[in-house]
């Protein structure tokens, strides 16, 4: 993984486990076109075919702001957003899945959002959920903080790849728990709860794909 001569504002971790290149080409378009251009795009390669390797490659010649983490060996979504977020210079991380879509102007309102609430330590965005059927569900909550914690407690209101959070309150928290291989962004939520106020942005600003054995679907 190369090294930024910089702190970017914001880093971007996706980790990626036999990823369709088809998906895995339109994943990671949409975070390199965002309107916030002062980022990281960490990529974890949890053990890939040689064609995604390749094209990993090419990407990161041609977009200095994409570096790619290289497991030896498949170890799990936990483990490589672990790895990931360890090397991550930017003041605020941001998740991405190789399933979804950012819309362009995402990152951007999430910033904005961070910068003038400075109370809030997890920002997640209003989303869909489009099924192998091409079937949209559209999935919203209210963006208010006592609200979004006692849902929390009945479902998860956050889907994992729309949300951003505060580097510093993440490894105040501890980070992600090896101990979950799922689930594990929503022990994180609560874990964040104890230092800070959570929020989200009222506009649906990430597809989400939901494919068969993924860990959503799962």
């Amino acid at each position: 993984m190369s090294s930024l001569s910089y702190n970017p504002l914001v880093s971007v971790v996706m980790s990626i486990h036999n990823a369709p290149l088809d998906m895995l080409k339109h994943s990671i378009a949409c975070i390199l076109n965002q309107t916030v251009k002062d980022i990281e795009f960490i990529i974890v390669d949890d053990r890939n075919s040689i064609e995604v390797q390749e094209y990993l490659r090419k990407i990161c010649q041609k977009d200095t702001r994409t570096h790619v983490i290289q497991n030896s060996k498949n170890i799990g979504l936990t483990k490589s957003l672990l790895k990931g977020i360890k090397h991550a210079r930017g003041r605020y991380i941001a998740r991405q899945d190789i399933d979804d879509i950012s819309k362009p102007t995402r990152l951007e309102k999430q910033v904005e959002y961070f910068e003038a609430c400075k109370s809030v330590v997890l920002l997640g965005t209003w989303y869909e959920v489009i099924d192998e059927q091409g079937v949209v569900t559209k999935k919203s909550s209210p963006n208010q903080n006592d609200l979004l914690q006692k849902d929390l407690y009945l479902r998860n209101p956050f889907c994992h790849a729309s949300v951003m959070f505060r580097k510093s309150s993440y490894f105040e928290v501890g980070g992600y728990d090896l101990r979950y291989t799922t689930s594990q962004d929503l022990d994180l939520w609560f874990k964040l709860l104890r230092v800070g106020e959570i929020g989200i942005i009222e506009e649906f600003l990430v597809e989400r794909q939901v494919r068969y054995g993924s860990i959503t679907s799962r």
